[in-house]
């Protein structure tokens, strides 16, 4: 709140060449103005209505998203951004002051220049450990303008962020969304003389992707995980029964030490992972499955076959090994029989 987080995020994913989605800009498009929901219905159905927007917008692949300052209230929410890139833009209660003066604020009740920053302060104060616990980096707002804040964002992403290709604009929309629009929009290019048959085949490719993540996040939803705490697991269960230094463990995925560290908090607390120091060097963690981790990894792994199997159903064998070669040509990579020059 204040943070200036609307317009950093939209500056940062200009830089980047990814969609940006403001909760609370969408709150509002889809439900008003965010004052009258507190007024009529109250906090309780307002972070309702917070979480299932915030789940929409995090279905996006590859997207740059403000949270609201509340939305990590929601525990769904907190497991889902576990797997993503998470930087907390904090800011001083002066710089606040300076900023929010005159606005109309929710929590806000009175003016912020009184009783307003009193509320702020106790909000800022019951949530700052989980902001902490959630993000990857904290970033001071206070004394930076907007280009110095994203300057020090993009100087902290690692590279898996900064080389993911941006997604194609169509995906911006809901999935359920894609294939009316883009028939239409097909349709509309081939009145000028224009074959946007390839505009219906992004389109449904996208859909089956959407599909499938959601397919898969709701079925992690159940085992009380996310994607990065999945591969966390996968990654120990792969390397076998030896334990795996926490080092070694984020260099093979390619994600910041802090990153590794939130995801393990949860999978150490359910007793998933262990952790103990090296007998060789006290400075180094070994990290290894337990028997209900291993489990766990199995039983999931077991799921998403059974579930992309019958996503498949519909293709005989002949079919599949059809789109997986048209797939692999689309995408450049080597078919069945090529080897990588």
């Amino acid at each position: 709140m204040g943070a200036g987080k609307t317009s950093a995020g939209r500056l940062l994913a200009k830089r980047l060449g990814r969609p940006f989605a403001d909760v609370d800009a969408e709150i509002t498009r889809q439900h008003g103005p965010i004052s009258r929901i507190f007024a009529e219905q109250g906090e309780a159905k307002f972070r309702r209505i917070e979480a299932g927007v915030a789940r929409e917008l995090l279905a996006q692949p590859a997207s740059v998203i403000a949270l609201g300052g509340g939305t990590i209230l929601d525990p769904g929410i907190r497991r889902r951004i576990g797997s993503e890139f998470v930087v907390f833009l904090d800011v001083s209660k002066d710089a606040v002051v300076r900023r929010l003066a005159g606005q109309e604020r929710p929590l806000l009740r009175h003016d912020i220049v009184n009783l307003g920053l009193a509320d702020w302060l106790l909000i800022y104060e019951h949530r700052r450990d989980t902001y902490d616990a959630l993000s990857d980096r904290r970033i001071d707002t206070s004394q930076r303008s907007v280009e110095e804040v994203v300057d020090a964002i993009v100087a902290e992403l690692p590279d898996t962020v900064q080389r993911l290709p941006p997604p194609e604009r169509a995906m911006a929309g809901a999935p359920e969304a894609l294939p009316l629009t883009t028939h239409r929009l097909a349709h509309h290019w081939a009145r000028r003389e224009r074959d946007a048959r390839q505009m219906e085949l992004v389109s449904l490719l996208q859909r089956a992707a959407a599909l499938s993540a959601e397919s898969s996040a709701r079925m992690l939803e159940a085992h009380g995980l996310n994607k990065g705490q999945l591969d966390v697991l996968v990654a120990l269960h792969r390397h076998g029964e030896d334990a795996m230094t926490q080092a070694a463990l984020a260099e093979q995925m390619q994600v910041t030490p802090a990153a590794i560290q939130k995801r393990l908090a949860g999978l150490m607390a359910d007793g998933l992972v262990t952790r103990a120091a090296s007998d060789e060097d006290a400075r180094k963690y070994l990290l290894a499955l337990t028997r209900k981790g291993r489990g766990l990894v199995e039983r999931i792994m077991e799921g998403f076959l059974d579930a992309e199997g019958s996503a498949l159903a519909r293709l005989d064998s002949a079919d599949q090994r059809q789109l997986t070669t048209l797939l692999r040509v689309l995408l450049g990579l080597p078919t069945h029989g090529e080897t990588a020059g």
